[in-house]
Parts: C-alpha cells; sequence; structure tokens
C-alpha cells in the first residue's frame, strides 16, 4: 500500500548494529524505528530512494558498505 503522508529517514548511529530506518506516515510528526541487521555495527547510510514493484513499497538505503533494500509490511 502506497501513502501519500509517509517520509522515511536513516542516517549513522554507532550504538547500532547494521542500518536503522525511521518511518513516518503522518509527515514526521511521528516515527516508527526498524533496523536491518547486517552484523556490522553503525553503517552510514547516504541516500534513500524509494521504489515501488508490484503495488509494495520498497526503501533503498545506499551506504558505505553497498545497497540494503527494505520492504515494508
Amino acid at each position: 500500500m502506497l501513502y501519500d503522508d509517509r517520509v522515511f529517514a536513516s542516517g549513522w548511529n554507532p550504538g547500532r548494529n547494521g542500518v536503522f530506518i525511521l518511518i513516518s506516515d503522518d509527515f514526521g510528526d511521528t516515527w516508527d524505528i526498524d533496523e536491518y541487521p547486517t552484523g556490522e555495527s553503525g553503517i552510514p547510510v547516504n541516500d534513500i530512494i524509494v521504489g515501488v514493484e508490484n503495488g509494495e513499497e520498497i526503501v533503498y538505503l545506499a551506504s558505505d558498505n553497498g545497497v540494503y533494500a527494505y520492504r515494508l509490511q
């Protein structure tokens, strides 16, 4: 499902194991956090691209260690 009010954010946090993503369905008034474990600590995310495949949003997180695809449930 696609949401017009959805906002994504990420960044770098050395205390987390892997990549994290923040998701807001109300233009950033509230946030949920989800993690994409990679086995490595504190991977900085440099860019976010959102694509749609078969009506499902896929968030691509570009980092110094490669690109991670996150499928929204």
